[in-house]
């Protein structure tokens, strides 16, 4: 089918972004057709950068898509529809696909394709744009049915004694969270530990002063602006009284309270 040639001159930009998860990426062969809503199709497209190594985990690709294979599309259509697929490879994997970006450069516009899908070998995925219409409305019947039935196979139950709530079987690949979101997760927990600490470690408090050493700026807690300053102010102590919050109301708990 040929490389996908990078030249300005191109009015078809293609992005597709692969997902970070553990095995996301290909090195298959990758096509697509786009569909137009004037009835119109796009050739074949082998999305394919000569001298590069396309589809890696985490990354986003940009694909220019020669004129010749466009050209069958209407002048004035929009991109509605996209058909893509992928071939079977000697290390065969599945490709978890993010999104593709489809770019008009003649008419400055972009069209948004939602996948969030792991792509099997040889099996035509059919994608309208956004990824989302009306029950009614959906004309993929077929291809619909059959992702229900692969949900099914998916999400099944396990019973582990009766009386008990149920588990999944198999815990899904496509609920995994990507590296990004474990990163955050993990540096998130680490600074709660650190918290924590800090918290633990602190003796009690008698001074503004020494709340502050607990609100540090570069630790997980930051202290409100507006208490730290304005704690102490006259004129604020008012405005809180003005907006319905009354400052003399509140008291120290020494003691949990009886019900």
């Amino acid at each position: 089918m040929g490389c996908c040639f990078g030249t300005n001159y191109n009015d078809f930009v293609l992005r597709v972004t692969t997902g970070s998860q553990k095995n996301a990426g290909t090195d298959t062969s990758v096509y697509i057709i786009l569909h137009d809503d004037f009835n119109h199709a796009s050739g074949v497209i082998h999305l394919d950068n000569c001298l590069h190594d396309d589809f890696k985990r985490g990354r986003t690709d940009i694909f220019n898509v020669p004129t010749s294979k466009t050209e069958s599309l209407h002048v004035q259509g929009n991109i509605i529809q996209i058909e893509l697929w992928r071939e079977r490879s000697t290390f065969d994997s599945d490709w978890y696909v993010n999104k593709i970006e489809i770019e008009n450069r003649f008419r400055n516009t972009t069209y948004l394709f939602p996948v969030y899908r792991w792509i099997k070998a040889n099996v035509h995925y059919v994608i309208n744009q956004f990824d989302t219409c009306l029950a009614q409305e959906d004309h993929l019947t077929k291809q619909r049915s059959h992702e229900l039935e692969e949900k099914k196979k998916t999400y099944e139950y396990d019973f582990i004694s009766p009386g008990l709530p149920v588990k999944i079987k198999k815990f899904p690949q496509d609920e995994a969270f990507d590296s990004d979101t474990k990163w955050r997760i993990i540096s998130k927990k680490v600074k709660l530990i650190v918290l924590s600490k800090i918290l633990l470690s602190s003796a009690e408090w008698k001074t503004m002063e020494d709340l502050k050493n607990i609100y540090t700026k570069g630790k997980a807690l930051y202290m409100p602006y507006n208490g730290k300053d304005l704690w102490s102010d006259d004129v604020f102590f008012g405005y809180q009284r003005i907006s319905g919050i009354n400052p003399l109301l509140i008291k120290l708990v020494t003691q949990i309270p009886p019900k």
